[in-house]
Protein backbone atom coordinates (compact mmCIF):
# COMPACT_ATOMS: atom_id res chain seq x y z
CA UNK A 1 0.00 0.00 0.00
CA UNK A 2 1.30 3.51 -0.76
CA UNK A 3 2.02 5.92 2.06
CA UNK A 4 -0.56 8.59 2.87
CA UNK A 5 1.64 11.37 1.46
CA UNK A 6 2.12 9.54 -1.86
CA UNK A 7 -1.61 8.76 -1.99
CA UNK A 8 -2.50 12.43 -1.40
CA UNK A 9 -0.10 13.64 -4.11
CA UNK A 10 -1.58 11.13 -6.56
CA UNK A 11 -5.15 12.26 -5.82
CA UNK A 12 -4.05 15.86 -6.40
CA UNK A 13 -2.80 14.92 -9.88
CA UNK A 14 -6.06 13.10 -10.57
CA UNK A 15 -7.76 16.50 -10.38
CA UNK A 16 -5.86 17.38 -13.56
CA UNK A 17 -7.04 14.15 -15.23
CA UNK A 18 -10.70 14.43 -14.21
CA UNK A 19 -10.89 18.23 -14.27
CA UNK A 20 -11.88 20.38 -17.20
CA UNK A 21 -15.60 19.65 -17.14
CA UNK A 22 -16.15 23.09 -15.59
CA UNK A 23 -14.60 24.79 -18.62
CA UNK A 24 -17.96 24.89 -20.38
CA UNK A 25 -19.12 27.45 -17.81
CA UNK A 26 -16.65 30.03 -19.11
CA UNK A 27 -18.67 30.37 -22.32
CA UNK A 28 -22.06 30.12 -20.64
CA UNK A 29 -22.98 33.54 -22.01
CA UNK A 30 -22.90 32.02 -25.51
CA UNK A 31 -25.00 28.94 -24.60
CA UNK A 32 -28.71 28.65 -25.35
CA UNK A 33 -30.79 28.11 -22.20
CA UNK A 34 -27.76 27.76 -19.88
CA UNK A 35 -29.88 27.21 -16.76
CA UNK A 36 -31.05 23.89 -18.21
CA UNK A 37 -28.27 22.82 -20.56
CA UNK A 38 -25.18 23.53 -18.42
CA UNK A 39 -26.11 21.38 -15.37
CA UNK A 40 -27.06 18.53 -17.72
CA UNK A 41 -23.80 18.84 -19.65
CA UNK A 42 -21.69 19.02 -16.47
CA UNK A 43 -23.28 15.97 -14.83
CA UNK A 44 -23.35 13.90 -18.03
CA UNK A 45 -19.73 14.69 -18.94
CA UNK A 46 -18.48 13.93 -15.41
CA UNK A 47 -20.36 10.60 -15.31
CA UNK A 48 -19.11 9.46 -18.72
CA UNK A 49 -15.51 10.43 -17.92
CA UNK A 50 -15.57 8.68 -14.54
CA UNK A 51 -16.96 5.43 -16.01
CA UNK A 52 -14.51 5.51 -18.90
CA UNK A 53 -11.49 6.16 -16.65
CA UNK A 54 -12.46 3.36 -14.22
CA UNK A 55 -12.83 0.88 -17.10
CA UNK A 56 -9.47 1.93 -18.58
CA UNK A 57 -7.76 1.55 -15.19
CA UNK A 58 -9.35 -1.86 -14.60
CA UNK A 59 -8.23 -3.23 -17.97
CA UNK A 60 -4.75 -1.71 -17.73
CA UNK A 61 -4.06 -2.98 -14.20
CA UNK A 62 -5.40 -6.43 -15.04
CA UNK A 63 -3.36 -6.63 -18.27
CA UNK A 64 -0.01 -5.06 -17.37
CA UNK A 65 1.52 -6.35 -14.10
CA UNK A 66 4.32 -3.76 -14.23
CA UNK A 67 2.01 -0.80 -14.84
CA UNK A 68 3.37 1.08 -11.80
CA UNK A 69 6.83 1.37 -13.32
CA UNK A 70 5.78 1.91 -16.96
CA UNK A 71 6.41 5.21 -18.76
CA UNK A 72 3.60 4.51 -21.27
CA UNK A 73 1.17 2.19 -19.44
CA UNK A 74 -1.83 2.45 -21.77
CA UNK A 75 0.21 1.80 -24.92
CA UNK A 76 2.03 -1.14 -23.31
CA UNK A 77 -1.21 -2.63 -21.96
CA UNK A 78 -2.89 -2.31 -25.36
CA UNK A 79 0.17 -3.84 -27.00
CA UNK A 80 -0.27 -6.99 -24.89
CA UNK A 81 -3.82 -7.81 -25.96
CA UNK A 82 -4.01 -6.15 -29.39
CA UNK A 83 -0.35 -6.09 -30.43
CA UNK A 84 1.47 -3.25 -32.15
CA UNK A 85 -1.78 -2.10 -33.73
CA UNK A 86 -3.24 -1.51 -30.27
CA UNK A 87 -0.22 0.50 -29.16
CA UNK A 88 -0.49 2.61 -32.33
CA UNK A 89 -4.21 3.21 -31.79
CA UNK A 90 -3.53 4.37 -28.21
CA UNK A 91 -0.76 6.71 -29.41
CA UNK A 92 -3.03 8.25 -32.08
CA UNK A 93 -5.84 8.55 -29.53
CA UNK A 94 -3.48 10.35 -27.16
CA UNK A 95 -2.63 12.88 -29.87
CA UNK A 96 -6.33 13.60 -30.47
CA UNK A 97 -6.91 13.88 -26.72
CA UNK A 98 -3.99 16.29 -26.25
CA UNK A 99 -5.12 18.40 -29.22
CA UNK A 100 -8.66 18.60 -27.85
CA UNK A 101 -7.37 19.55 -24.41
CA UNK A 102 -5.16 22.29 -25.84
CA UNK A 103 -8.07 23.71 -27.83
CA UNK A 104 -10.26 23.80 -24.73
CA UNK A 105 -7.50 25.35 -22.61
CA UNK A 106 -6.83 28.07 -25.21
CA UNK A 107 -10.55 28.80 -25.51
CA UNK A 108 -11.07 29.04 -21.76
CA UNK A 109 -7.76 30.69 -20.86
CA UNK A 110 -8.09 33.46 -23.43
CA UNK A 111 -11.61 34.27 -22.20
CA UNK A 112 -10.36 35.19 -18.71
CA UNK A 113 -8.24 38.28 -19.63
CA UNK A 114 -10.94 39.20 -22.16
CA UNK A 115 -13.72 39.09 -19.54
CA UNK A 116 -11.61 40.94 -16.96
CA UNK A 117 -10.85 43.61 -19.53
CA UNK A 118 -14.55 44.04 -20.36
CA UNK A 119 -15.25 44.49 -16.64
CA UNK A 120 -12.49 47.15 -16.49
CA UNK A 121 -10.34 44.97 -14.22
CA UNK A 122 -7.55 44.49 -16.78
CA UNK A 123 -5.97 46.63 -19.52
CA UNK A 124 -8.50 47.64 -22.15
CA UNK A 125 -6.40 46.25 -25.02
CA UNK A 126 -7.29 42.67 -24.00
CA UNK A 127 -10.97 43.21 -24.81
CA UNK A 128 -10.06 43.79 -28.47
CA UNK A 129 -11.90 41.41 -30.81
CA UNK A 130 -10.53 40.60 -34.27
CA UNK A 131 -12.91 42.04 -36.91
CA UNK A 132 -12.67 38.98 -39.14
CA UNK A 133 -12.28 35.98 -36.81
CA UNK A 134 -14.25 37.42 -33.84
CA UNK A 135 -11.58 36.19 -31.41
CA UNK A 136 -9.94 38.11 -28.54
CA UNK A 137 -6.58 38.48 -30.29
CA UNK A 138 -4.43 40.08 -27.59
CA UNK A 139 -5.96 37.94 -24.88
CA UNK A 140 -5.09 34.82 -26.89
CA UNK A 141 -1.52 36.01 -27.41
CA UNK A 142 -1.08 36.79 -23.71
CA UNK A 143 -2.35 33.40 -22.59
CA UNK A 144 -0.31 31.63 -25.27
CA UNK A 145 2.88 33.40 -24.14
CA UNK A 146 2.35 32.47 -20.48
CA UNK A 147 1.59 28.86 -21.41
CA UNK A 148 4.72 28.56 -23.54
CA UNK A 149 6.84 30.09 -20.77
CA UNK A 150 5.56 27.62 -18.15
CA UNK A 151 5.94 24.69 -20.56
CA UNK A 152 9.54 25.52 -21.48
CA UNK A 153 10.82 26.36 -18.00
CA UNK A 154 9.19 23.49 -16.07
CA UNK A 155 8.26 19.82 -16.36
CA UNK A 156 4.87 18.47 -17.37
CA UNK A 157 4.37 17.09 -13.85
CA UNK A 158 4.94 20.58 -12.39
CA UNK A 159 2.52 22.19 -14.86
CA UNK A 160 -0.12 19.51 -14.20
CA UNK A 161 0.23 19.95 -10.44
CA UNK A 162 -0.01 23.76 -10.68
CA UNK A 163 -3.12 23.36 -12.84
CA UNK A 164 -4.64 21.00 -10.26
CA UNK A 165 -3.88 23.37 -7.37
CA UNK A 166 -5.49 26.32 -9.17
CA UNK A 167 -8.53 24.22 -10.04
CA UNK A 168 -9.18 23.03 -6.50
CA UNK A 169 -8.77 26.61 -5.27
CA UNK A 170 -11.50 27.63 -7.73
CA UNK A 171 -13.63 24.69 -6.58
CA UNK A 172 -13.18 25.89 -2.98
CA UNK A 173 -14.33 29.39 -3.93
CA UNK A 174 -17.41 27.89 -5.60
CA UNK A 175 -18.18 25.85 -2.45
CA UNK A 176 -17.88 28.96 -0.28
CA UNK A 177 -20.08 30.91 -2.70
CA UNK A 178 -22.73 28.17 -2.64
CA UNK A 179 -22.96 28.28 1.16
CA UNK A 180 -23.06 32.09 1.16
CA UNK A 181 -25.61 32.47 -1.65
CA UNK A 182 -27.98 29.83 -0.27
CA UNK A 183 -28.08 31.78 2.97
CA UNK A 184 -28.31 35.19 1.30
CA UNK A 185 -30.86 34.19 -1.38
CA UNK A 186 -32.83 31.47 0.38
CA UNK A 187 -36.07 32.31 -1.46
CA UNK A 188 -34.60 32.33 -4.96
CA UNK A 189 -35.98 29.71 -7.38
CA UNK A 190 -35.71 28.84 -11.06
CA UNK A 191 -32.25 27.31 -11.01
CA UNK A 192 -30.72 23.83 -10.71
CA UNK A 193 -30.38 23.00 -7.02
CA UNK A 194 -28.35 20.10 -5.64
CA UNK A 195 -29.84 18.39 -2.62
CA UNK A 196 -27.83 18.75 0.57
CA UNK A 197 -25.72 21.30 -1.27
CA UNK A 198 -24.31 22.86 1.91
CA UNK A 199 -23.10 19.49 3.17
CA UNK A 200 -21.54 18.72 -0.21
CA UNK A 201 -19.84 22.13 -0.21
CA UNK A 202 -18.40 21.57 3.29
CA UNK A 203 -17.04 18.16 2.27
CA UNK A 204 -15.58 19.81 -0.83
CA UNK A 205 -13.78 22.39 1.32
CA UNK A 206 -12.34 19.69 3.57
CA UNK A 207 -11.06 17.78 0.53
CA UNK A 208 -9.57 21.00 -0.84
CA UNK A 209 -7.60 21.63 2.36
CA UNK A 210 -6.40 18.02 2.35
CA UNK A 211 -5.19 18.19 -1.27
CA UNK A 212 -3.50 21.56 -0.78
CA UNK A 213 -1.64 20.15 2.22
CA UNK A 214 -0.12 17.49 -0.06
CA UNK A 215 1.37 20.11 -2.40
CA UNK A 216 5.04 20.97 -2.40
CA UNK A 217 6.25 24.26 -0.97
CA UNK A 218 7.54 25.57 -4.32
CA UNK A 219 4.20 24.81 -5.98
CA UNK A 220 2.20 26.64 -3.31
CA UNK A 221 4.74 29.48 -3.48
CA UNK A 222 4.38 29.92 -7.24
CA UNK A 223 0.58 29.82 -7.12
CA UNK A 224 0.63 32.35 -4.25
CA UNK A 225 2.90 34.70 -6.23
CA UNK A 226 0.63 34.48 -9.28
CA UNK A 227 -2.45 35.10 -7.10
CA UNK A 228 -0.75 38.08 -5.44
CA UNK A 229 0.07 39.59 -8.84
CA UNK A 230 -3.54 39.12 -9.88
CA UNK A 231 -4.81 40.80 -6.71
CA UNK A 232 -2.45 43.74 -7.19
CA UNK A 233 -3.70 44.22 -10.75
CA UNK A 234 -7.30 43.99 -9.52
CA UNK A 235 -6.87 46.60 -6.78
CA UNK A 236 -4.93 48.93 -9.09
CA UNK A 237 -7.77 48.94 -11.62
CA UNK A 238 -10.42 49.22 -8.91
CA UNK A 239 -8.59 52.29 -7.59
CA UNK A 240 -8.35 53.69 -11.13
CA UNK A 241 -12.09 53.20 -11.72
CA UNK A 242 -12.90 54.87 -8.41
CA UNK A 243 -10.73 57.87 -9.21
CA UNK A 244 -12.23 58.07 -12.69
CA UNK A 245 -15.78 58.10 -11.32
CA UNK A 246 -14.87 60.86 -8.88
CA UNK A 247 -13.81 63.11 -11.74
Amino acid sequence: MPGFSSFSSTVLLLVFAFGGFESVLVNSGEVKNPAKNLPFALLLATTIIAILYVLIQTVSIGTLPTIGSSDKPLAEAAGLFIGKTGATIIAIGALFSITGTLNAIMLVGSRVPFALSEQQQFPKVFSYVHPRFNTPTWSLLLFMSITILVSITNSFLYAATISAIIRIMIYAIVCIALIKLRKKRADQTGYFKVRYGKAVAIVGLLITFWLLSSSKINEIRDVSIASAVGLIIYFVFEHYKKRKNEY
